[in-house]
């Protein structure tokens, strides 16, 4: 899935523009976040995490309405203990996985995301990152290059995606690393 794959598209256009229907589904998996950054309101409101149960008919009636693809994100994925069991039922059911993680818990369960087709790891800078996420980007490019480790390992043939939240702060240092990861991953 690391190329164009003409009948992925074929059915995500065929839900889109005849079904008129959405493709994918973005789901807020947790209630709770593991930091505090300065431009986000989600980490304030927690709430209950859904049990794992109703995540499963939700999935399973999105799968039934067309939805192709599942993307676990929102707050931080990460800190949900049953989400490699939520990540697998997606994927038995025909899904394509992903997932969007702020990388603070990445070195410790990188192991487990084996039904993640795309991870998506928030990077908004090298020297802000401290600043903006309040977390040392040590402990994230640790993450990282364990993750890169892992996929390899894993087979998986999709490179770790970057998230970035554009702010006033200088980003222009995600390109270096950017290109340093890509090595890596090659």
């Amino acid at each position: 899935m690391s190329r164009f794959d003409p009948i992925l598209a074929s059915r995500a256009l065929w839900q889109i523009r005849v079904r008129k229907r959405p493709f994918v589904l973005s789901h807020g998996v947790n209630a709770s976040c593991n930091m505090r950054c300065k431009f986000c309101e989600y980490w304030k409101k927690t709430g209950e995490e859904p049990p794992r149960e109703d995540i499963f008919k939700l999935l399973d009636d999105a799968r039934k309405f067309g939805i192709g693809v599942y993307n676990a994100w929102t707050v931080e994925p990460l800190l949900r203990q049953d989400l490699p069991q939520i990540m697998a039922h997606a994927k038995g059911i025909g899904m394509i996985t992903s997932m969007v993680t702020n990388g603070k818990l990445l070195y410790e369960r990188a192991e487990e995301l084996v039904d993640v087709d795309y991870l998506s790891v928030s990077v908004d800078g090298v020297d802000s990152y401290k600043e903006i996420r309040r977390m040392d980007f040590e402990t994230l490019l640790k993450g990282l290059k364990k993750a890169i480790r892992v996929r390899k390992l894993q087979k998986k043939k999709n490179p770790i995606l970057m998230n970035c939240v554009l702010t006033g702060k200088k980003t222009w240092t995600i390109s270096r690393l950017s290109f340093c990861l890509q090595k890596s991953w090659e």
